[in-house]
This record gives structure tokens, C-alpha cells and sequence, in this order.
């Protein structure tokens, strides 16, 4: 860079910074006027309740437009300040290919949001989600065009330039002649992590782009390798829709399915670091719960499941319980769920009998019959029961009163009360008590209960056979029977059965829609089955899918998934796309290539940054866990990382770990499955709670045959293994996973950490 351009590029960031001091301290002070107008309004409306009410709307109505336009003022303020730090990270130069166009190029800055200068209107910044912003991720120098309510707009890139401000100091520029990603990219990939996910405006890949702008698709499918930025591509496709699309789409709009809590915390400050307030997020698990309260059962958690199966040696009994999972997954179960509906709507009113009460004829056959397959048919069939019940309730409820009045003359005539509210209650019981029998019987055939009716699916022997008439069952049903029966009869709904149970309890009851939810986001969605699907489908009617995954990051059970011809079958857009991305950005050259050696992958990665190697290190029966633990931390601790990892395959290790080494160093927090807080510093983690996080370091714990010894922990290796940023150590306390052990022997390098310190200084 010359000193001339280094100075026109100063002037101009003094320029910008002057501005937004002046719009800063203009706003502030309406902002507080606005606060001042809001306080004397409060005053006001307090002071002038009474009892017209006409008034008083006007008054509340008045009280929520000020309280809008001060939460208006103050995320302006706020936005200012942000700008204030760093107002912009690019720049084109651009020449229209126009004949009104000047033969000088448009020069155009690219920040988090835009800057207009208040005295002559003009554009200091553009917001890198303006329609002309596309060109920054999509273009180099050379031709470039971008799309604009007044069609598409060519041109020509002249200059493009990058910048690193920071706190309003301009630390770096340079000129991105090849790749948005040659230098700035690099460099930002080479930091420690930061305390949660951050934005990448000035780090978006045209492939990510892509996926962000596309914003008129019903459904985006998102797939990429571990740290390919999926979430960041799904946040900012969020923040693009709410600032494209600001009157018909809000935050409150916007719901998130994350992996878990811990990750929902990660990912926080992301929309409101690019300036959008933050969106709903969830789990699917606590999305149900509160489903899940109408059944008097237990409810085995995922965190359970995956411990149980993790901690099975016993192949045998892997097996049946992998089998019982994939059935229950399945389309095929799908099938099986739907016919076993068919027939209870086709044979519910066999059980029906007419109903006679004070030898009245309350309901007949032939009546229950026309309204559950008539004129309630429109209902869910619980619904029907329901109102037919309501419906029967209405016409005894005149024969019950004539019997309490009976019942009160009795007790009256007796002369054993004499108190009139005593005489009506002890009527109102024995009526009630005489018609009991009844009641049960009504209920019998009026009422619907999904875990009785989802339990008879599998003792029923009858109601098997007719069944079989219509859908196959598997091999292996006897032993899913046997498993499920076993689970139900101890109180406890295996998480395998969780999904169906509560599809089912849907279509029996109805499905309570959400229709205010208009995009829906899920991560990590190869974890998805067919029936997470279709009860989404039913509770968000109206919202748009962007959905993410990377099947090589299941976690290790013989799941079946939902398959992307099944997930768009269920979901049924009128348009999708599928948007493929190829590179990671995470880790470094030297841990992707051994995590793609464990999937038995042999194209190298694509990444230029280069680290340490992955070290294998082996424990012999002369050192302890701690102290081998110890003397690794100590080592890793000299680069100043900011998060370390030591993963664990289960809970119950990672407690084990926890009582063995947190006593020799007080900085170690053991994370649990109920925690909801991204936590710096070194933590021990369990593997089934690392999806999606990532760490400066990684130590993945006891990668002995005896923890992965099977084909499918192979994919939970992958997911251990590409949390690390900088640094990847793998111990053994056993013998070697066979998963690991044909891998390249370059990797293993001591038993001590003095030795794997030793061979890594030289790498």
C-alpha cells in the first residue's frame, strides 16, 4: 500500500467515525426525550384511570406507540456504538455499465448495517445484506452484477478491498486480488475462540452467500462437513430475511431447534451482534415436554438412551436395542401407526352400546354412529369422542337433576338433616354415586387415551394379526415387542418411542399449530427421523425450513435417519434448493486430515492453514490418569488457548475423570447434560453434548478398544475429534481402538507427554 491511499483511507474512517459521533449524540437525545414523553405519559394514564373505558384504550393505545419508538431510539443507539467499533470490513469499486454512469467507478463500503450522512443523504455504508453487498461475496475483480427491484445491474469491479478496524482504529487493509479468504480469512481462523460463536460478515464464502440470499425458497437444505460454518450460514440467513423482509417478518417469527441448551447458548450472540434482536430457540425434547405432561409416564431422555447403548458391551443385547431404535425410526413404522389409525377410525363404534338412563334413550347406535363418522368426522377422533361425550353429559344432565331432586326429598323426609345446603350436597353425592357405573361405561367408548392405545399396538394379539393383513412387521418384531412392553410396564416410554408416541397422541388428539412461526431453523438435522418431521409439519403449518446437517456427524447408533427425498416428501415445498458446502474452516490442515483418515476419507481437505499434528499418545501402566492429564494441560496451556476440551465418550467417565483430576487443578469444570452455559477455560464434556461447539485444543479421552471398538463409533470419533481448532490429542488407556490402530503410526509418538512435546516442537 502507498502513503497516499493509506491516508485517503484514514481520512475517510474519520470521516465515518465523526458521523456516527454526531448521529450518536442525536439520537441519544431522543432517546431521552422519548423516555421523558414515555415517564410523563405513565403519570398521566395512572393519574387519569376511571371508568371510561374509551379513554382508557386511547391512553394504552398511546402508551404502547412511545414505548415502541423509545425500543426504536435505543437499538439505534445501540447500533451506533457497534458502528463505532468497527463500521466497516470491505469495499468495492464499482463502474456500471450505463450511459448516465460517470467513467468513475462507485466507491461502496460494506459494514454490519448502513450509514447515511445526515447533511447530504449519501451512503457512507452499505449493510452487507443490501442487494448491491451481494457482489462483495460473489465477485473478485472483473465483471459483476447484482439484482435490484429495477432488474439486474452490470458492471465492472475495479478495486476490492478488505479492513480490519478495531475499537475505531484502522489496524490493517489490503487488497483481495484472489479470494475473500487468501489473508483475512486466515487470520481470522488462526485466533483462539472467542467466548461464543461470533459473526462472519466479512468472512462469507460465495457458497455460504448463497445459502444466506436465497430468500424465497420454502425450504433450503444446508449440508457441509464439521466446521463448514453451517449455523453461521443459517444466522445469517436469518438476520438477511429480517432486515429484507422487516414489515411481514420479526424475531418473534423465527424459531431455532438446536442439539442442546449449551450449544443454544453458544450461538446467542450472533443476530444481536449483527444487529437483529435474538429468536426463540429450542430443543426438540423440551419442545415436547410440555406434551409429554399429559401422559403419566416417564420419559427416558436422549442423554439416557445414548449412555445405555455408549456403555453396552454385550453385542447381543447392542443389537436388540439398535434394532428396536431403527424400526422405530422407520417408514415402515410409519406405516404401521397410520393403518392401526385407519382402524380405530373404521372400528371405534364397535364397542359402542346404546345408552339408557332413568329408562331414557340417551343415544343410539345408529346415532353415535352418524355423528363419529359424519358429522364430527372433520374432528380428530379424540376431539369426537369428546364432544359426543359432551353431547350425552347434556341430555342425562335433566334425568340427574330430577333424581337429586328425589334424593333430596328422602334425606329431607327422614328428618336426620335439617340443613338445607347439607340436604342438596348429600343429594348431589348419592345421584352422582348411583350413575358412576354409567359414567365408566360411557367413557369406555368416548375417550381416547394414546399411551393405552399406543401400549395395545404391541400385546394385542388380535389386533396384530388384523393388522398384519395390511403391513408387514419385521424379524425382529417379537423382540421390539418384548423391549417396549418392558420399558411401558416399568412406568418409563423409551426415547425410541418418544417420537411415534407423541405423532401418534397428534393425530389422535390434533396438533396444536403455531401458525405466528414463519422460519424455522434446525441444526444438526442428521439426527432427524421421518416422525420429527412430520410432527413439525404439523405444529408450523406456514413456516419456511432451513435445515442443516452433516450425516457423517450422526451419533453412531443404526438410526434411520430421515433421507432428504423423505424429509422434502414430508415437508412438501412448493420450492427448495440443496446447497452443498465443501469446505471446513475450523480446524487445521493437520487435524482435518486425520479426521478424514478415521472415516476413511482420502481426498485432503482444501485448507491452507497449517498447526501441529494430532498426537496419539498411549498411557502405560506405570502412569497415572492425572498425572498424564496434568502434564498435557500444562504443555497445552503454554500457547495461551483460551478453551480447552477433554472430551469423554460417556457422562458417567466423565464424572470418573472429574473426581480423578479436579482436585490437582481447581480450573477443570465438569459440563453436565442439564447445563445451559457455553463454558471457557478447560472443561471435561461428554462426547453427546460437543455438537457444534468448538475449542482452541481438544483432548479426546480413552480411545481404547473398549470405548470404540465398533464401526459406528467411528462417526463419534469424527465428532470428538473436530471440535479442535489448533490442537487435537488423542489417549489411549488400553488397548488401541482397532478404528485408530491401521492409522498413520507418525501420529503416535510417546507414552509420556515429554516425548509427545518433544516430537511436536519439531514438527
Amino acid at each position: 500500500m502507498n502513503s497516499l491511499e493509506n491516508q485517503a483511507e484514514i481520512n475517510y474512517l474519520n470521516k465515518v467515525l465523526a458521523e456516527i459521533e454526531l448521529q450518536t449524540i442525536q439520537e441519544l437525545g431522543t432517546l431521552q426525550e422519548l423516555r421523558q414523553e414515555l415517564k410523563e405519559s405513565l403519570a398521566f394514564y395512572w393519574e387519569e384511570q376511571g371508568d371510561d373505558h374509551t379513554i382508557e384504550a386511547q391512553l394504552s393505545s398511546q402508551l404502547d406507540s412511545k414505548r415502541q419508538l423509545s425500543a426504536f431510539a435505543h437499538q439505534r443507539h445501540a447500533r451506533y456504538h457497534k458502528l463505532a467499533i468497527s463500521p466497516y470490513f470491505g469495499r468495492i469499486d464499482f463502474l456500471e455499465n450505463s450511459p448516465f454512469q460517470s467513467t468513475n467507478p462507485e466507491i461502496i463500503y460494506f459494514g454490519i448495517s448502513s450509514l447515511q450522512e445526515k447533511s447530504t443523504g449519501q451512503f457512507l455504508i452499505y449493510d452487507w445484506r443490501s442487494q448491491i453487498g451481494s457482489m462483495f461475496y460473489d465477485f473478485e475483480k472483473g465483471t459483476a452484477h447484482y439484482l435490484c427491484p429495477a432488474g439486474k445491474i452490470t458492471g465492472e469491479i475495479t478495486l476490492k478491498r478488505q479492513y480490519k478496524i478495531s475499537d475505531g482504529k484502522m489496524v490493517y487493509w489490503f487488497n483481495a486480488e484472489l479470494k475473500i479468504d487468501d489473508e483475512m480469512l486466515q487470520q481470522i481462523l488462526s485466533q483462539n475462540t472467542d467466548l461464543k460463536m461470533r459473526q462472519i460478515v466479512n468472512s462469507i464464502q460465495k457458497d455460504q452467500n448463497q445459502a444466506i440470499r436465497d430468500e424465497s425458497l420454502q425450504l433450503l437444505i444446508v449440508t457441509g462437513p464439521a466446521g463448514s460454518g453451517k449455523t453461521s450460514v443459517a444466522l445469517h440467513r436469518a438476520a438477511y430475511l429480517l432486515y429484507r423482509h422487516q414489515k411481514q417478518l420479526s424475531s418473534h417469527n423465527i424459531l431455532i431447534f438446536s442439539p442442546n441448551w449449551i450449544f443454544s447458548d453458544y450461538i446467542r450472540n450472533v443476530l444481536p451482534d449483527l444487529g437483529e434482536e435474538n429468536v426463540a430457540q429450542t430443543t426438540f425434547a423440551d419442545f415436547l415436554t410440555r406434551e409429554q405432561k399429559n401422559f403419566r409416564l416417564q420419559f427416558e431422555t436422549k442423554d439416557t438412551q445414548l449412555e445405555s447403548l455408549f456403555q453396552t458391551i454385550d453385542d447381543h443385547n447392542y443389537q436388540n436395542h439398535t434394532l428396536s431404535i431403527s424400526y422405530k425410526a422407520s417408514p415402515e413404522f410409519l406405516l404401521l401407526l397410520e393403518t392401526y389409525l385407519e382402524h380405530l377410525q373404521e372400528t371405534w363404534h364397535e364397542n359402542f352400546r346404546e345408552i339408557y338412563f332413568a329408562e331414557h334413550l340417551i343415544i343410539s347406535q345408529q346415532e353415535y354412529s352418524q355423528l363419529f363418522h359424519e358429522s364430527l368426522s372433520y374432528l380428530p377422533l379424540a376431539k369426537r369422542l369428546t364432544q359426543i361425550y359432551k353431547l350425552i353429559m347434556k341430555r342425562i344432565r335433566p334425568h340427574l337433576y330430577k333424581i337429586r331432586q328425589t334424593k333430596e326429598l328422602e334425606i329431607a323426609n327422614r328428618g336426620e338433616e335439617v340443613n338445607e345446603k347439607t340436604i342438596r350436597a348429600l343429594a348431589r353425592l348419592q345421584a352422582w354415586s348411583e350413575i358412576q357405573p354409567l359414567i365408566k361405561n360411557i367413557h369406555s367408548f368416548t375417550s381416547a387415551n394414546s399411551t393405552i392405545l399406543y401400549q395395545r399396538l404391541f400385546e394385542d394379539e388380535a389386533l396384530l394379526q388384523t393388522l398384519a393383513m395390511k403391513t408387514e412387521f419385521p424379524e425382529a418384531w417379537r423382540k421390539i415387542r418384548e423391549q417396549t412392553l418392558a420399558f411401558i410396564n416399568n412406568g418409563i416410554i423409551s426415547h425410541e418411542d418418544t417420537f411415534p408416541l407423541a405423532y401418534f397422541h397428534g393425530k389422535l388428539t390434533g396438533f396444536s399449530t403455531q401458525s405466528r412461526i414463519k422460519q424455522i431453523i434446525i441444526d444438526e438435522a442428521q439426527d432427524y427421523t421421518i416422525f420429527h418431521y412430520q410432527i413439525l409439519k404439523q405444529l408450523f403449518p406456514k413456516a419456511a425450513w432451513t435445515i442443516l446437517g452433516d450425516p457423517e456427524q450422526r451419533l453412531g447408533l443404526n438410526l434411520q435417519r430421515s433421507g432428504l427425498a423423505e424429509t422434502v416428501a414430508i415437508l412438501n415445498p412448493k420450492n427448495m434448493a440443496l446447497i452443498e458446502l465443501k469446505q471446513s474452516y475450523r480446524s487445521t490442515y493437520e487435524i482435518q486430515s486425520f479426521t478424514g483418515s478415521i472415516l476413511q476419507k482420502e481426498e485432503p481437505p482444501q485448507i491452507s492453514r497449517n498447526g501441529l499434528k494430532p498426537a496419539l499418545i498411549q498411557l502405560d501402566s506405570k502412569t497415572s490418569e492425572a498425572f498424564l492429564l496434568k502434564e498435557l494441560l500444562k504443555i497445552i496451556k503454554q500457547d495461551s488457548y483460551q478453551s480447552i476440551a477433554i472430551i469423554c465418550k460417556t457422562t458417567n467417565q466423565a464424572i470418573s475423570l472429574y473426581q480423578k483430576i479436579h482436585s490437582l487443578n481447581e480450573d477443570i469444570t465438569l459440563v453436565k447434560s442439564d447445563d445451559t452455559e457455553f463454558l471457557h477455560g478447560i472443561v471435561i464434556i461428554p462426547l453427546i453434548l460437543v455438537k457444534g461447539l468448538e475449542y482452541d485444543a481438544v483432548i479426546v479421552w480413552d480411545v481404547s478398544s473398549n470405548n470404540y471398538s465398533r464401526d459406528e463409533d467411528r462417526h463419534l470419533l469424527y465428532i470428538a475429534c473436530t471440535r479442535a481448532l489448533h490442537q487435537l490429542i488423542l489417549c489411549s488407556l488400553g488397548t488401541l481402538s482397532p478404528l485408530l490402530a491401521k492409522l498413520d503410526q507418525n501420529f503416535i509418538f510417546s507414552t509420556y507427554p515429554e516425548g509427545y512435546h518433544h516430537s511436536q516442537s519439531n514438527c
